[in-house]
């Protein structure tokens, strides 16, 4: 909470990323990468449409908006429990990158199929 009573606009990024890591669970991603290659978060934005006061009871979903060569795009939207209106919605690129080379390469063909399905159009 901020100085205003409501939730601070920062916090909509931590909700982004743990909806992002409950989707990776999701779809057993770990199993993709290792430490050589895995996930780089490349861009993160949101669009804040209405304040939350605290206390809220969230409810925060993601689904796969596009997917690429080397990267995929998610899209994440928060609404409070019990009411229909969206508190804010954004996107979170992830490259898939090789650490050694500092450099991005082709995702697996196995990741690209788990991403299918999620809301890709």
């Amino acid at each position: 909470m901020d100085a205003l009573g409501h939730v601070n606009n920062a916090r909509f990024f931590t909700y982004f990323e743990q909806a992002r890591i409950a989707f990776f669970d999701h779809i057993d991603a770990n199993r993709f990468w290792s430490d050589v290659q895995g996930p780089v978060l490349a861009s993160a934005t949101c669009n804040f449409r209405r304040m939350i006061k605290y206390p809220a009871d969230l409810e925060v979903g993601t689904r796969v908006l596009e997917i690429r060569n080397r990267s995929f795009v998610l899209e994440t939207a928060v609404f409070q429990v019990g009411d229909d209106g969206l508190l804010a919605d954004g996107t979170t690129a992830v490259v898939w990158a090789d650490y050694r080379e500092g450099k991005s390469v082709p995702m697996p063909d196995e990741l690209r199929a788990a991403l299918e399905g999620f809301g890709t159009a």
